[in-house]
């Protein structure tokens, strides 16, 4: 969501947009600063709005955002942000994944009395390990995913992993992904370039 002039220049304060999350969906909307700032943090989920495959699946696109953020995405990919960010979020996954609170609703319950563990938040912690992987390796999020990448995160997200098993993929994985990260084979940009981004940033908004 675009500022208004009095948000930029003005003391008006630009607050977080809220957040909405049910069981059927989750809706996140970002001030354009803030979204721009959380890019530059490897943030997931900003990221993947970024390398959605837009060009097919979105409504409307505005061209100063194209001309501006779109078309340099890559940007945003630095080892760093990366790994801190997708490992955190990992890492959060795992420790909620046999912690059940009211607000996740019934059927994420029954998941854990079932299986030991949440499907969903084990499925989103392994997802985000590939994730990364993808990001050293090709230098962007391919949508939609490879056939045994889908096959995998099905697999677990329908309970066919063990509780057991799938602890020893993701220690696995997590250690095999680390030393990616350690060993930057593909000679990944290790920290963002501030000054690049924040001139990108104003010329986007001098021309809105």
């Amino acid at each position: 969501v675009l500022e208004t002039p009095e948000q930029l220049f003005g003391i008006d304060r630009t607050d977080k947009l809220s957040q909405k999350v049910t069981e059927t969906e989750d809706i996140n909307s970002y001030w354009l600063k803030r979204f721009i700032y959380l890019c530059t943090k490897g943030n997931p989920n900003t990221l993947e709005w970024l390398y959605a495959p837009y060009n097919r699946l979105s409504l409307l696109i505005d061209p100063l955002f194209q001309k501006y953020i779109l078309n340099n995405r890559k940007l945003f990919l630095n080892l760093e942000p990366l790994a801190r960010s997708h490992f955190g979020f990992a890492h959060s996954q795992i420790s909620k994944m046999e912690v059940y609170t009211p607000d996740r609703g019934e059927a994420r319950k029954q998941l854990i009395d079932k299986y030991g563990y949440d499907l969903k938040f084990a499925g989103h912690a392994i997802r985000l390990l590939w994730q990364l992987e993808t990001l050293i390796r090709e230098n962007e999020i391919i949508f939609p995913y490879p056939k045994t990448t889908c096959e995998h995160l099905i697999a677990i997200k329908t309970g066919l992993y063990s509780k057991e098993d799938f602890l020893k993929l993701w220690d696995r994985e997590k250690d095999r992904i680390t030393k990616l990260v350690d060993n930057n084979p593909f000679n990944l940009s290790v920290k963002p370039n501030i000054d690049l981004i924040n001139q990108i940033l104003i010329s986007f908004y001098k021309e809105k």
